[in-house]
């Protein structure tokens, strides 16, 4: 899973499997999460060996990035930790299975570049919730550079 670097990206976007203190959102700041991009180093993993992931990384708290979405792996792996993030983004959010969303805190990539001021409107019409660009919890790249890489 080599791509090709953005200049602005941290080391962390181009690997697999990694450590890190939780830096987006507003809740679990801080706390220590492993974090998934591919299992491809692992071709021969079955379900019941998924323990080794909380074992060696330590963490209680796991990512599933929107490159991975092998969902019964998700479910063996998310078994063994307190919290289970699965990134998205919204064309793909609709594959998600059911239980995994209503188990796993979900975290919607939106990569539409609206400005200061512009709100984010989620949910179905008249009952929709708003967020005001601007407003929210900011990273920059170099807030990843702390991560830790897992081989």
């Amino acid at each position: 899973m080599d791509r090709q670097p953005n200049p602005m990206s941290p080391p962390c976007a181009e690997w697999r499997i990694w450590k890190g203190q939780e830096i987006e959102g507003t809740q679990g700041i801080g706390e220590w999460t492993l974090f998934i991009r591919s299992l491809e180093d692992f071709p021969n993993l079955a379900p019941e060996d998924c323990f080794i992931f909380k074992e060696k990384s330590g963490c209680t708290r796991v990512w599933f990035c929107k490159e991975y979405t092998l969902w019964p792996m998700i479910r063996a792996i998310g078994e063994y930790f307190d919290k289970v993030c699965i990134e998205v983004e919204p064309k793909c959010y609709d594959s998600i299975p059911k239980d995994l969303r209503r188990k796993a805190t979900i975290y919607l990539k939106v990569k539409t570049p609206l400005k200061d001021g512009d709100f984010v409107c989620v949910g179905p019409a008249f009952s929709d919730e708003s967020f005001e660009i601007g407003t929210g919890a900011k990273v920059t790249p170099e807030a990843y550079l702390k991560d830790k890489r897992i081989k």
